[in-house]
């Protein structure tokens, strides 16, 4: 905040004014009169108001702020009280200090430098020592796999939010709304882990879009689009409930409407939660087309994800030449050379096919499609899956028997076997174990199966959409409705 001058206060002590001249996209520092109680220690965490007349070269009456300027811990604390009700995750503040990556309209990657405190590791760590010192967070070990939390005494907290203005509690619940924004990671191409960084945070992110309507108007156009993209990105993870809800704040949004991609991209994530059972109303990308141009190569690559969901869905029902002709429709701007985001698209497309190859009975097409290409940094799992499978289907259970378990076990070396991806490997052995078992001899037949029915039903107990007698079920039918089961939970996050 601006200082604009230092005036004498009738008790003689100097004291800054800042002329309110910007209430569009930051809510002023403004604090209730009712401060005297607090120590002077205390007093820092927050600032004080008052209504002064000033008359400068007969200038007209000007209303002032008093502010303190905060320190980095009282910074910190200030924003911890609005990231969560009791604690945060030491884990989440040092994500701060990255560069948030993104995809500019150039569908290359482009990317944002952290908030001046949080991009200093140092300046957040003595921060925190800062706030130990004082009682004022307590920290907690998380073990070997955490780096530690942060957890603050609750009362205290509510003591304190009842000393801030309404404009205080505002700005801070924009900033830690940003905060979220700038942390919670946008696409798997920009981070290894984006899986587990995404769960690890989703707490933060359930608690915060709660302030959105409250703050919205204090927001620059900006900053509502990254709140989208976190909506957008946020309803890959959660229950049901979530995602229903994550895409119905979008869809109440004006922005998800002005940019291209926005639109697309929230199309494409209704089919996906379509395919789940989730009920939503789906556009068809193919109507959208004739009304709608992609601009640019952002938008294009979005449009391109939408047909691949829709797809998927149409595959699900059964539709399997209409999923066909969808994924067929896709293509760069440039078909010569596209931009980074469109080539992970066209790796995306090449699967699909080989996914409905695969089931349209075609298996040798499919296989031809599935090969591993330079772009499956964000697939390569989910090729690895139905690869398996068509080899399977062409007589090489071994291969694939080998190759899923080896991809199972990778997986639950770093606790990820219960994902999405986990999930379709495991279905992708079961079905791989059956048919293995039907064509064994007797003693290896009933060995095979009974594996196969175990890999069932760990699968339905995790995703809990399904009965577990199902397992029974299909193996009964010798895996016939296995396939519905299978594009069901398609094998990628939905």
């Amino acid at each position: 905040m601006k200082l604009s001058r230092v005036e004498a206060n009738p008790r003689g002590q100097k004291r800054k004014y800042d002329n309110r001249t910007d209430t569009t996209d930051k809510a002023p520092l403004d604090a209730a009169d009712h401060n005297e109680h607090l120590t002077p220690s205390d007093t820092n965490f927050f600032t004080q108001r008052t209504d002064a007349i000033l008359e400068e070269q007969g200038k007209s009456i000007m209303s002032c702020v008093i502010t303190y300027e905060l320190t980095d811990a009282e910074s910190l604390l200030q924003m911890l009280y609005f990231l969560h009700d009791s604690s945060v995750e030491i884990f989440n503040l040092n994500l701060a200090k990255e560069h948030q990556q993104f995809w500019s309209s150039t569908g290359a990657v482009d990317e944002e430098k952290p908030a001046d405190l949080l991009s200093s590791q140092e300046r957040i760590s003595d921060a925190v020592s800062q706030l130990r010192e004082k009682g004022l967070v307590i920290y907690e070990d998380g073990g070997v796999a955490k780096e530690g939390i942060l957890t603050f005494d609750v009362a205290s907290r509510e003591v304190r939010l009842k000393n801030m203005t309404s404009e205080e509690q505002q700005e801070r619940k924009r900033q830690a709304l940003l905060f979220v924004c700038h942390t919670f990671p946008t696409d798997p191409y920009f981070r290894p882990l984006h899986g587990k960084i995404g769960r690890q945070q989703m707490y933060l992110v359930q608690h915060v879009v709660d302030y959105y309507p409250s703050i919205k108007s204090k927001l620059l156009l900006d900053h509502k689009r990254k709140i989208v993209r976190l909506l957008l990105s946020a309803s890959l993870f959660g229950n049901y409930s979530w995602k229903r809800r994550a895409l119905e704040m979008v869809e109440q949004t004006e922005e998800a409407g002005q940019e291209p991609y926005l639109q697309a991209w929230l199309n494409c994530r209704k089919c996906k939660v379509a395919s789940l059972g989730i009920q939503t109303e789906i556009q068809d990308p193919m109507i959208w087309l004739n009304s709608n141009n992609n601009p640019d190569n952002r938008a294009n690559a979005f449009y391109g994800k939408w047909l691949l969901a829709y797809a998927t869905l149409q595959l699900y029902r059964n539709n399997i030449d209409v999923a066909l002709t969808v994924v067929d429709r896709f293509l760069p701007l440039v078909v010569t050379r596209p931009s980074i985001i469109e080539a992970l698209v066209l790796a995306e497309q090449s699967l699909m096919r080989g996914t409905i190859y695969r089931y349209k009975g075609e298996f040798t097409k499919a296989e031809t499609l599935l090969q591993p290409s330079g772009m499956d940094i964000v697939i390569a799992r989910q090729r690895t899956a139905q690869l398996a499978c068509v080899r399977c289907e062409l007589g090489g259970y071994d291969s694939a028997e080998d190759t899923l378990r080896w991809e199972l076990r990778s997986l639950e070396e770093i606790g990820l076997e219960n994902v999405a991806i986990g999930q379709v490997f495991r279905l992708s052995l079961a079905e791989t174990l059956l048919m293995k078992g039907l064509s064994a001899d007797r003693d290896s037949r009933e060995r095979l199966i009974a594996e196969a029915e175990e890999h069932f039903r760990q699968c339905f107990r995790v995703i809990g959409s399904c009965d577990g007698n199902l397992a029974t079920d299909l193996i009964a039918n010798k895996g016939t409705r296995y396939s519905g089961v299978k594009v069901a939970i398609s094998g990628t996050p939905a």
